[in-house]
């Protein structure tokens, strides 16, 4: 689309832009460093309006954009961030580690008001939370509310706004 040219260019420009701080990426968690590097990254922006003005969209983007907004907050709380991908193709948005073990499992979407959705969501949390062994999770909307126990396992549904005000 930026007639950029090569795969390294497109590289460079990245890592300009996150030398600047103007953008961020995020790797893939995965026990292998040389696994984590070679994966594809999620790139996130300093300012959603940014993005938001510049984006090439067809329709209104505000999960990306409530996206966003919670990774600059996990970035600013100082956590090592990571995304997740689970073994049959589903992904989780970010997984907070400290040290060796995983200390947050957080999942983002702007409504899980439709079926499709809520179980898309709850789907990839359960299976990540069984993969990496972990007991509960988080999945941030724009408004809703709930708790869904499903087993020993527990998500928590809850709004962006109550989850920042909480920390």
């Amino acid at each position: 689309m930026l007639e950029l040219g090569s795969v390294n260019t497109v590289k460079s420009y990245i890592e300009y832009l996150e030398n600047s701080f103007l953008f961020f990426t995020l790797n893939r968690y995965d026990p292998s460093i040389k696994k984590q590097l070679a994966a594809q990254k999620k790139v996130y922006c300093i300012d959603t309006g940014f993005v938001d003005t510049m984006a090439f969209r067809f329709s209104e983007n505000q999960g990306r954009i409530l996206e966003n907004s919670v990774f600059l907050e996990l970035k600013r709380r100082d956590g090592e961030l990571y995304y997740y991908t689970t073994a049959d193709g589903g992904e989780v948005d970010f997984l907070v580690r400290q040290g060796n073990r995983i200390r947050e499992m957080i999942q983002v979407a702007w409504h899980v008001d439709d079926t499709e959705t809520r179980e898309r969501e709850i789907h990839n949390l359960l299976v990540a939370m069984n993969e990496l062994n972990f007991d509960s999770a988080v999945l941030l909307t724009h408004e809703t509310s709930d708790t869904i126990r499903v087993g020993h396992k527990r998500i928590l549904i809850q709004p962006v706004y109550q989850w920042l005000l909480e920390r």
